[in-house]
């Protein structure tokens, strides 16, 4: 069975984007949206998007596009994917 998890207060790289601005950001994830992830790093907050992304979270491949959705639908959504 698959686990599914939080990723707020984890560890996030930006391994790939569309936007090369974006491109090896890192930092701590303190906030999460449907679209976004806002990470923490060097005392400042930075919205990344998860459309076009591909992040390593917390040692984990995770695509911005597989993921677009509200945190809170999570278990719902990737419920009905798992199956």
């Amino acid at each position: 069975m698959h686990r599914i998890e939080e990723f707020i207060g984890k560890p996030l790289v930006v391994l790939e984007s569309a936007a090369e601005s974006f491109r090896g950001a890192e930092g701590k994830i303190v906030d999460e949206t449907k679209n976004s992830f806002v990470i923490e790093a060097q005392g400042r907050e930075k919205r990344i998007p998860k459309k076009g992304c591909v992040f390593r979270i917390a040692g984990k491949l995770v695509r911005g596009d597989e993921i677009m959705f509200r945190a809170e639908d999570r278990p719902r959504k990737l419920k009905k994917k798992i199956r």
